[in-house]
């Protein structure tokens, strides 16, 4: 029975020695490995260069508007230090984070939902703060409004919330720290339950702006019929973020200037509506900039049809139909012009200058009158044989009187 005691206790006692030798290595591993979260590719801080944690600010746009000039503004609000017996935390200095953007094209890179964007980065959201020891400090990132009106558009600004966790280390040789990781995790509260996911800090906010868009008639030639409709089909593609069914009212105006009766336009949806010379439709401030068009008249017999299209930057091509009674496409890939080929895009208007299809119809000179009349030649022709005829026979019979 001793004996049987005694191996026991030796068991007892290898065992406890395994548990200890393993929850050593186990703390070892954790204090080497990096925290979970932590943003891929960057390495740890140092006593001599300790991690500086920054935000993205992103600005998307449809394709044709520019970035506008703004100062966006972040909130760091401190939560706590976690596995720590106190909540010492220093103030925040350079709170809120400014970050500036001036105003620019986009980048030609989409992101998943078709809009393309610029960004710009703050600086260190550390900085100036001064940690009393080392532990894992915890705040919650929140963007505010821009410090600059946006006087013309809608900015969308972003609702993300991060917690951002600073490890704060001790230095190997001193009493001091430094912060060694950082991590970002994005914060969701969905029917009451909040989640955290590992995520880049990345605000993003969405600039959209109204345009003007005219659609113009012109008819040309001594015999051109002033009074003659023409006829268009109009579809309007939408962009990113518009709803399918979207729809847009344009506002028709008549060869004198006086308005006219007002059409609606849903995008992906063909439209057809007609012109007379001197007419026009015109969406007036009321359509999305980005937004795509393909515009077609119909053939019409005498009639060659010529278009000009513009946008802020002016005058961007010419399509020439091929002869009369042919039909012309803008905005679609069977355009003979490349710059006219699609997508044709709407552009925020300038000063100066502003989206326009500009169509002009000749019509074909007739031939030059010779007094002549083809309908009546048959008759002429009769007549002129008869003459022949009796002017032959009248010679004849003189000259066989002659001959008597």
């Amino acid at each position: 029975m001793r004996r049987m005691m005694r191996q026991l206790a030796k068991g007892v006692g290898v065992f406890g020695l395994m548990v200890v030798a393993m929850v050593a290595f186990a703390g070892t591993a954790f204090a080497a490995n990096p925290p979970i979260g932590l943003i891929p590719g960057e390495d740890p801080g140092t006593p001599a260069a300790p991690a500086e944690p920054k935000i993205t600010k992103r600005v998307r746009v449809a394709e044709g508007l520019n970035v506008p000039a703004n100062t966006y503004k972040f909130t760091l609000t401190r939560e706590i230090i976690e596995d720590s017996e106190t909540n010492e935390m220093s103030p925040i200095v350079n709170n809120p984070i400014e970050i500036n953007m001036s105003a620019s094209a986009p980048g030609t890179v989409k992101d998943a939902d078709g809009y393309v964007y610029k960004e710009a980065t703050s600086d260190n959201v550390l900085k100036d703060i001064t940690f009393p020891h080392a532990g894992i400090y915890s705040y919650l990132v929140r963007e505010g409004t821009g410090s600059n009106p946006i006087n013309e558009g809608t900015m969308t600004y972003s609702s993300e919330s991060y917690r951002m966790r600073v490890y704060v280390d001790n230095e190997p040789s001193t009493s001091n720290v430094y912060v060694k990781y950082v991590t970002f995790h994005l914060v969701t509260r969905v029917n009451g339950i909040t989640t955290e996911t590992k995520a880049d800090p990345v605000f993003t906010n969405t600039y959209t702006k109204k345009t003007t868009f005219e659609i113009k008639k012109m008819v040309a030639g001594d015999y051109a019929d002033k009074k003659k409709d023409f006829t268009y089909t109009l579809t309007l593609s939408k962009v990113p973020g518009v709803s399918g069914n979207q729809s847009y009212i344009a506002q028709y105006y008549l060869a004198n200037g006086t308005k006219g009766r007002q059409g609606q336009f849903t995008v992906d949806r063909p439209v057809t509506f007609t012109l007379k010379h001197g007419e026009s439709i015109v969406f007036e401030d009321n359509i999305e900039v980005g937004t795509k068009y393909k515009l077609e008249e119909n053939p019409y017999a005498n009639y060659k049809a010529e278009v000009v299209v513009s946008n802020a930057d002016g005058e961007i091509g010419t399509e020439v139909g091929a002869d009369k009674n042919t039909a012309v496409t803008i905005g679609d890939p069977i355009a003979s012009n490349t710059n006219l080929q699609a997508p044709i895009l709407l552009t925020e208007k300038s000063a100066s200058a502003t989206n326009k299809a500009e169509w002009t119809n000749t019509y074909a000179e007739p031939p030059t009158p010779t007094g002549i009349f083809l309908n009546n030649l048959p008759f002429i022709l009769m007549i002129v044989i008869a003459i022949s005829g009796f002017t032959g026979y009248i010679v004849m019979k003189r000259r066989s009187r002659r001959t008597e």
